[in-house]
This record gives C-alpha cells, structure tokens and sequence, in this order.
C-alpha cells in the first residue's frame, strides 16, 4: 500500500517518524521535500504521488493549517475522492475542507502511539512490542507470501502436504518441500522439523504437528508446538518468523484457545529466551473468525 504524507515543512521530524512507523507495516509512505530548485514542477511531482496513493495523511498542527500547500493538497484528495486520514494536534481546529464525516479523523497523543493507531487502521496488522525490542505482530493475509526469514506450516504426522495451509505452502513453493519432508518420515504430535523453502519468499519452513481435537492432551500438545517450532527457528539463527492458526482448522481445535496459547507461549518463549535471534513473531491468520480470537489476545497485552 501507498500513501502520501501531507505535513508542513516545519514538520519534517514528524513526517519522518510517521514514515518509519508507516514502513513497519509494510506501508510505503511518500513524503514530500521541499526542493527550491524544482521551481514550479513541485507541485505537479507532488500531484502526481498524491493520485497515485491510496491514503492521504495529514500531519495538522498549527503550521500545517497555515500551509497553502497542506490545504491544496486535502482539496486534490478531496476533488478525487482519495481517503482522508487526518491526525490531529490537540487544539488545533479540524480544516473546513476534510467536511463532518468525510474523513477518519485521530486525535494526537503520543505520537509514536498514535502513528501505530494510524497504521492499524489502514491495514490488518497489529505490532506490540515486548520486551527489548521484541515483537508480536500479527496480521491477516496469506502466510505463503510472507517475507519473513521462515514460516511455519500446520502439518501432520505424515508430513504429507495435501491440504489447507500445508497444501498451500507446497503448491506456490514447489514439490521440494514434499520431496524434504518425506525424507524426514513421520513426526509426533507437538514436534517440529525443518525443510527448505522452495520458490516462497521465505529462507525456510517449520512443519509443527498440531493436535486433532479429541486424541487427548490437546492443550499442551499444541503448547509443544509452539515452542518446539520457535526453539528450532532460534537455533537456526532466524530472526522473524510467521505462524498460522495451529490446529484451529480441519483439526478442530477451538479457535479461541489456539489464539491464547500461540499468543501466550510466544510471550513467554520471548521471556525465557532473551537471548534468542528471534525478533519477532507473526501470527498470519486469514479467516475473520480466527482473526477476532487473535485480535482479542492482542487486545489484553
């Protein structure tokens, strides 16, 4: 995703740090210098990124609402119905042009917090940062197209690949992982190993073997696979890794606590290890049901 920063000159250092935030997310942030040299073409240059974005976020302090370059800029988004986020220096009036309800408008706090709000609200990702900058992330997508250093997949015993995420994972990576994990031979519930990645974007997969839902010990079975998948990911050296929903698909486990315990024992995998190379840990969840468990566990961190 796109978006244009619109901010008054006097605010490069809160462009900037929204434009860091921003990238975090996986947003691309086009942020507006001034250039003397450009003469008359800064405007066209300028218009030319804002109709290409899909957000316009406007910076509106009390500089900002003296710009005639920061109102000209919410009248183009206005005039082609480009989606106005206005983030909002307290005590500063909203401007006339953004209308009643014709913008999401946030108000400033903390400005860090606030730019992580922002970013939240124009995707479905969610960051929370731990301990020592170790982070939670999670976000709704597809975990084949993650770019992270390796995902794990929802596996079973067999390692035969065949449907759901696993089926996934070597349909758009290649036969090679199957090919890998066939090698390997059979796995025990809660267990984790390792193959290459094929053609994914990742620099490997974790095959973590949930448990069905009725074989007994679920709960710690799953908790097993968890931290067997992210001590074995640390041992590799990786730094991110994506997770899905473990065994909250065909295998029936309840979706409401999948997302406690995969969020809980990463938590607590980041506590014990402080040593660990993993830096963060992504929950990529595609089903809005699951989602909301998810989204829920994030809420109470």
């Amino acid at each position: 995703m796109k978006v244009f920063i619109s901010h008054s000159f006097d605010d490069k250092k809160l462009a900037y740090e929204l434009e860091h935030i921003l990238s975090e997310y996986g947003i691309e942030g086009y942020l507006a210098e001034e250039d003397l040299k450009l003469g008359s073409r800064l405007e066209k240059k300028i218009e030319d990124e804002l109709f290409r974005s899909k957000y316009v976020i406007v910076i509106f302090t009390e500089k900002a609402k003296a710009s005639a370059t920061v109102n000209q800029e919410i009248g183009l988004a206005r005039g082609k119905r480009i989606k106005l986020i206005i983030m909002l220096e307290d005590g500063v009036i909203a401007p006339i042009l953004i209308g009643h309800r014709e913008a999401e408008v946030f108000t400033r706090e903390n400005f860090s917090e606030h730019c992580k709000r922002v970013a939240e609200f124009m995707t479905d990702v969610k960051i929370k940062e731990i301990q020592n900058g170790k982070i939670l992330k999670l976000v709704k997508g597809d975990i084949t197209e993650r770019k992270v250093d390796v995902i794990v997949n929802a596996a079973n015993s067999y390692l035969k690949h065949h449907a759901g995420v696993a089926g996934a994972i070597v349909k758009k990576g290649g036969y090679i992982i199957q090919k890998e994990s066939n090698k390997i031979g059979h796995v025990p519930v809660g267990s984790a190993v390792i193959t290459t990645s094929g053609k994914l974007p990742c620099k490997a997969v974790i095959h973590a073997v949930g448990p069905r839902m009725g074989e007994g010990d679920e709960d710690n079975k799953l908790k097993n696979a968890v931290i067997n998948s992210l001590t074995l990911a640390s041992q590799k050296g990786f730094q991110s890794l994506s997770m899905p929903a473990i065994s909250a698909g065909i295998y029936g486990f309840p979706k409401n606590r999948c997302a406690d315990i995969l969020v809980s024992e990463s938590r607590k995998f980041f506590s014990d290890n402080p040593k660990t190379t993993l830096e963060t840990i992504e929950f990529c969840i595609y089903e809005d049901e699951t989602l909301s468990y998810f989204t829920k566990q994030f809420e109470q961190i």
